[in-house]
């Protein structure tokens, strides 16, 4: 579990971070609580940077990656954070020393970790709607099922959209480029329940599309960079997840800026495992909360059908509309429920 979390106002930033990181194996996963996750990204300047779900950018660890930007960078000094963060990922795209072994085994990691991600879907789908799945070959219901899953992530990521680093690219060029590796891929992992020839030619196509768009694989590593520019008056947090480099572009997503004014004169921003955050801004954790709300909400709009059986109403109309009075009551008790939490918080903060 990684929790980090960023304050700022006016007056500066404070970043901290946990040092825990669990690395899977072979032989199941290990915990390590000596990991350090938070850097200075400039030894003469207030630039911090994070890192979160992952440490490594293709195999290469952020920190030596970092530690190198920093040397480069020496005593020079950026007029805003943006121009930091330019530089960094400039860093990343020409002096991390990735190679074409690195980007081909990354194009693997990244696919593989889709494909994983499908797998897990359909499996679990099946399981939850009792649906069987048949061996060595799809048929029936659970063919359709996994059609459904297939439908499910071409929606994904065309939502998503064309990443900009891949703009141009196409997906015939990548199975090029990668010899077949998706292919392989879903051939390998797939093997047991063996989709048609057709749903596996959708999927390695699906795949690559992924691989050139918006869509982040589960396995991404993001980073948090915050500080001053020497231009700037109050600090701000920029935001990246990447799934590093192949075909010589660098995958990133980069998030919405938050940026200190006269108008926001201060925020607490939570990434990776929000939960913590959560529960020490507001005093409740999300799941916790959310079956506060499905209980409260239950109870209250089921006052409906208790108070029919008891007065002895059979009118379907009538129990509906009181149904629904009570539907609207219910929401309205649980936003105000919310407000009052975040007051409390915003208090005590």
């Amino acid at each position: 579990m990684t929790a980090e979390v960023a304050i700022l106002n006016k007056i500066g930033v404070a970043l901290a971070a946990d040092s825990t990181v669990t690395i899977t194996t072979a032989n199941g996963d290990k915990t390590y609580n000596t990991t350090n996750k938070l850097f200075a990204l400039s030894k003469f300047h207030p630039v911090g940077i994070m890192i979160f779900n992952g440490t490594e950018f293709n195999g290469i660890p952020f920190e030596l990656i970092i530690k190198e930007f920093r040397d480069t960078l020496g005593k020079g000094s950026k007029p805003t954070l943006q121009q930091y963060a330019n530089a960094f990922i400039r860093h990343l795209k020409t002096k991390a020393h990735v190679t074409k072994e690195d980007q081909s085994a990354n194009f693997e990691s990244v696919t593989r970790d889709f494909c994983l991600a499908i797998r897990k879907n359909f499996r679990e789908g099946c399981r939850d709607a009792g649906v069987p799945i048949p061996e060595p070959r799809l048929t029936g219901e659970a063919s359709k099922f996994f059609t459904k899953i297939l439908d499910e992530l071409e929606l994904n990521v065309a939502t998503a959209g064309v990443n900009p680093a891949f703009k141009g690219v196409t997906e015939a060029q990548l199975q090029r480029q990668y010899r077949g590796a998706a292919k392989k891929l879903v051939d390998r992992l797939f093997a047991r329940i063996e989709p048609s020839i057709a749903q596996k030619k959708r999927f390695v196509s699906l795949l690559h599309r992924a691989a050139l768009s918006n869509y982040i694989s589960d396995d991404f590593t993001g980073f948090v960079i915050s500080g001053f520019g020497s231009k700037e008056y109050y600090p701000s947090v920029l935001a990246y997840e990447t799934d590093g480099m192949y075909a010589n572009r660098v995958k990133l997503l980069a998030r919405p800026p938050t940026v200190v004014s006269q108008k926001n004169a201060s925020c607490l921003l939570p990434f990776a495992q929000t939960q913590a955050a959560t529960l020490f801004m507001e005093g409740v954790n999300d799941d916790y909360q959310q079956a506060i709300d499905t209980s409260a909400h239950d109870l209250i709009v089921g006052i409906a059908d208790r108070a029919a059986k008891q007065l002895g109403v059979s009118n379907p109309v009538l129990i509906k509309k009181l149904r629904e009075e009570l539907e609207e009551t219910a929401k309205a008790y649980i936003q105000q429920m919310h407000g009052l939490r975040r007051i409390e918080a915003q208090s005590v903060l």
